[in-house]
């Protein structure tokens, strides 16, 4: 496995350093385009046909997978440490700062929690938002700061937790009280 892990990580990475348009592209992919993957889920889902109540559920359901998905990472980091493949190897091509180790992937962990939390309530949008944090994930790889393995790691982890996401909000939802004060803090604002 390690063997796979490495091969296809100087795949990804080979990519990188060739030439200052394909490096903007991964810089691009990698760094800048979660921020525009985020704004891109509130747009759909706030301009979306549902009702209101849907819109919440999704919003609240998202919010808590990426929550969830950060304070999971993060605990594993504290006892499971990866180096990152610049600390690991030489000649990495590193086209983005970043620092800690590297299992799992945070930004893979909470997009495809999000993308998995879309999903229940919007098949082809959460598929589409998991192709998009798969090109975000691999960009990563790429960029010399991730792993295939931490992205692997980090999908199933992300899916699990916007699994579970769901779940704690349709359990939320169930009492028409918390219902009320949700929508009431939404619409106030």
């Amino acid at each position: 496995m390690h063997n796979l892990n490495l091969s296809l990580f100087w795949f990804f990475n080979n990519f990188a350093g060739r030439s200052p348009a394909g490096d903007f592209l991964i810089v691009f992919l990698a760094h800048y385009l979660p921020y525009l993957a985020a704004a891109l889920f509130l747009a759909v889902v706030i301009a979306g046909k549902t009702s209101r109540r849907t819109k919440v559920r999704i919003i609240c359901a998202a919010a808590l997978a990426v929550v969830l998905g950060f304070l999971v990472v993060r605990e594993i980091r504290f006892f499971y440490h990866h180096l990152r493949p610049f600390a690991a190897l030489a000649g990495v091509r590193q086209l983005i700062p970043e620092s800690g180790y590297s299992f799992p992937s945070d930004h893979a962990t909470v997009f495809f929690a999000i993308s998995a939390a879309a999903y229940y309530f919007n098949k082809k949008f959460g598929v589409g938002f998991a192709v998009l944090s798969l090109i975000i994930g691999l960009a990563r790889v790429a960029a010399g700061v991730h792993w295939p393995y931490d992205i692997f790691g980090g999908a199933l982890l992300g899916a699990l937790i916007g699994w579970l996401s769901v779940i704690l909000v349709r359990h939320l939802f169930r009492n028409k009280s918390a219902i009320s004060t949700i929508e009431s803090a939404s619409l106030s604002e």
